[in-house]
């Protein structure tokens, strides 16, 4: 590099302000959800399932918990 010259700045990877970007939000009844890993152990259950943002559970008419995939 020449004397004094200037160094480009490169974005950081481990940015927080960089993360999360142009990600679309799911939406299930006009409310957003997000991923939430669901463990039943009674019936041996394991699968991602959708969290409202108020960290209730979606369930689906026969209130079971609504498998992130079906979304």
């Amino acid at each position: 590099m020449a004397k004094g010259g200037k160094v480009a700045k490169t974005a950081s990877k481990n940015n927080p302000a960089q993360r999360k970007k142009g990600i679309v939000q799911k939406l299930y009844g006009d409310k957003s959800v997000r991923p939430v890993k669901y463990i039943d152990r009674t019936v041996g259950a394991e699968y991602m399932a959708a969290q409202y943002d108020n960290g209730s559970i979606v369930e689906d008419k026969n209130g079971n918990p609504l498998k992130w995939s079906n979304i």
